[in-house]
């Protein structure tokens, strides 16, 4: 008797299995990226602000999950793995494995990691990529009425040229200090720092209508 048929669904089954282990995996590195837990307690690494239950994750994760994987069939099997694996198991797969909490939220320019690791806890990372840091700069860029606020406290066009110079490059390396800065004198408590701060801003909306400006020209 022929045992054909017999050994293709085996083959079928292992298969079945290894594609639900590795859905199991790669959604536990998932939740695992999303949760830190503390005191028994688990928290979004976007609001470590409020504490959430066991219960909590598996809804909020259960919706993400479903956006992910979208057009997979998700059967319960799978995702009692995943949350198992993510949330009850100990093991030694950190990537797998939502962490615990230290507690510390610290400020790590540069570096894209949302969780950093120091004897066997993680500390929650405030810094993201700036938006700006994405998009095309300009060929001749428009300061609006930054240009002529600009012109009038540094009438000098080198000295101009200078200070935007420094402003660009603080931009760009926010994890290194510059060897200098520019001194805002006023006459009232932090009217100078409210100044520059609307002056970046200004700066980085400028750039975000110009590039919008030229893509629907490209488009058109």
């Amino acid at each position: 008797m022929s045992t054909g048929p017999n050994i293709k669904l085996l083959h079928a089954a292992d298969e079945a299995k290894h594609t639900d282990r590795a859905t199991v995996d790669e959604m536990a590195a998932l939740i695992s990226s999303w949760y830190v837990r503390k005191d028994q307690k688990y928290f979004d690494i976007d609001r470590p602000n409020t504490p959430l239950s066991k219960t909590d994750i598996e809804r909020v994760s259960l919706n993400r999950l479903s956006k992910r994987f979208a057009g997979v069939d998700l059967s319960d099997a799978v995702l009692r793995g995943a949350f198992r694996k993510a949330i009850e198991e100990r093991h030694t797969d950190n990537r797998r494995s939502i962490p615990v909490w230290s507690g510390d939220l610290i400020c790590c320019p540069g570096n894209v990691s949302r969780m950093i690791w120091t004897d066997g806890l993680v500390s929650l990372n405030t810094w993201k990529l700036p938006s700006y840091r994405l998009e095309v700069p300009t060929a001749t860029p428009e300061y609006g009425v930054v240009a002529e606020f600009l012109s009038w406290v540094i009438p000098r066009d080198d000295e101009r040229r200078v200070f935007l110079d420094w402003l660009s490059w603080c931009l760009q390396n926010e994890a290194d200090k510059p060897t200098w800065a520019p001194f805002f004198y006023s006459r009232t408590a932090e009217q100078a720092e409210r100044a520059y701060r609307r002056i970046t801003e200004h700066w980085r909306r400028q750039n975000r209508k110009d590039d919008a400006g030229a893509a629907n020209e490209v488009r058109h």
